[in-house]
């Protein structure tokens, strides 16, 4: 999965679970620039959570879509 084309987009996560998810992607941390990741991770900014930014390591995505074109980081 290429994670870093949805840095900065809105998007629609369903996880492992089929919980769905929308919100704007913050980040990606990968695996190889830390010792105890084993997979690639992205930050959510997930609507309706003012503060808290969800991370989702590559193996619990399930599907993820662009739901627009944003590409600023506001």
């Amino acid at each position: 999965m290429e994670l870093e084309k949805y840095v900065g987009r809105d998007v629609k996560i369903i996880d492992c679970d089929n919980k769905i998810w929308i919100g704007r992607v913050k980040n990606i941390d990968f695996a190889f620039d830390h010792d105890d990741y084993e997979y690639d991770e992205i930050g959510l900014k997930a609507e309706g959570y003012s503060t808290t930014e969800f991370v989702f390591p590559e193996n619990e995505i399930k599907s993820i879509e662009i739901i627009n074109q944003a590409t600023d980081e506001s």
